[in-house]
């Protein structure tokens, strides 16, 4: 009886190839984000992580906000988090410093 061996074969994933795998995850990625930060512009949003760019924050931090109900309000939708601009503008008139100017005279 003639033995045969079974070699098993983890499954490729839709979008690579076994020769250029990392070129066209990084590719996809990039094509990825692009879509989603067009479809965020049609609906007067930004992305979170344009809000972690604008901010200077890390994601972590953008989630400990939203876990804190600091920062702008956002949307949720499935596992993507967008902030409409407008309430990005709120938040950034809160956070705004009135300089304040007082005669040199009063304190004296």
């Amino acid at each position: 009886m003639e033995s045969v061996s079974l070699a098993i074969v983890p499954p490729k994933s839709r979008n690579q190839s076994p020769s250029r795998a990392g070129d066209n995850s990084v590719a996809t990625n990039a094509v990825e984000a692009a879509r989603v930060r067009a479809i965020a512009d049609s609906l007067d949003c930004i992305t979170d992580e344009d809000f972690q760019l604008i901010a200077s924050i890390t994601p972590g931090t953008a989630e400990a906000w939203r876990k804190r109900h600091q920062g702008p309000e956002y949307i949720r939708f499935g596992n993507r988090v967008l902030y409409k601009r407008t309430a990005v503008r709120e938040h950034l008139e809160t956070l705004t410093k009135k300089r304040i100017t007082v005669s040199a005279r009063g304190f004296l």
